[in-house]
């Protein structure tokens, strides 16, 4: 991994001692030891995934987004990658944090935060809860679309530094550092995946993979 041969992310874990499942809802804090002030998406990717692959579960990583403070470089102090998990019916977020932003005093953190279908205190909770075996498969349909209306991404792709690059290259006034903007990582309604930035009026996108 990136990150393990630049000797990142290797302190002793202070909140958890080992990864555990994603499919029991609620919030998780793990510690990853010491790291710069601000990193890549494939670095903070590469401290994701021993948590993801954890599970054991079939899921589909969805959209990766930066914090607001990305930099020239492509670099930032905290990366989400939000995955869904089709047969177990949860979402999971994992956002890596560094520097100051950390829970973590010291150390970098990922905070893992599981909402199952249906989410607790929702509308359709309450269906269940209500009205009976009708409700049911209404509320499971509605997984379905949920699920359809989330075309995965590919876990090979472009790191944010050279995504950042390509688009200077279209944008050569785009200024980064301190205008609050965020690069997303997503695939459109019948499109290919993306990296994607707003700055101003204008959305600027390269490709998501290497050709």
């Amino acid at each position: 991994m990136l990150i393990a041969s630049m000797g990142l992310f290797t302190g002793r874990k202070q909140k958890e001692s080992a990864p555990q499942p994603a499919m029991a809802g609620g919030e998780r804090v793990y510690s990853l030891g010491p790291t710069p002030q601000s990193i890549t998406a494939r670095e903070a990717f590469a401290a994701v995934t021993p948590y993801v692959e954890a599970t054991g579960a079939s899921r589909r990583l969805f959209l990766i987004l930066s914090g607001a403070n990305l930099n020239e470089e492509g670099r930032a102090d905290e990366w989400q990658f939000h995955y869904i998990f089709p047969n177990d019916q949860c979402e999971t977020v994992y956002t890596v944090m560094v520097g100051a932003g950390s829970p973590v005093a010291g150390c970098a953190a990922l905070i893992e935060v599981v909402t199952p279908w249906p989410p607790p205190g929702s509308t359709q909770e309450a269906m269940l809860q209500f009205q009976g075996p009708a409700a049911r498969l209404v509320v499971e349909q509605q997984w379905t679309d949920r699920i359809e209306r989330l075309p995965g991404l590919p876990e090979q792709f472009v790191d944010s530094t050279v995504a950042v690059a390509l688009m200077k290259e279209k944008g050569s006034d785009l200024q980064l550092d301190g205008e609050s903007v965020r690069l997303k990582g997503r695939t459109p309604p019948g499109g290919y995946p993306v990296w994607e930035m707003m700055t101003g009026f204008e959305v600027l996108r390269t490709p998501f993979t290497q050709h």
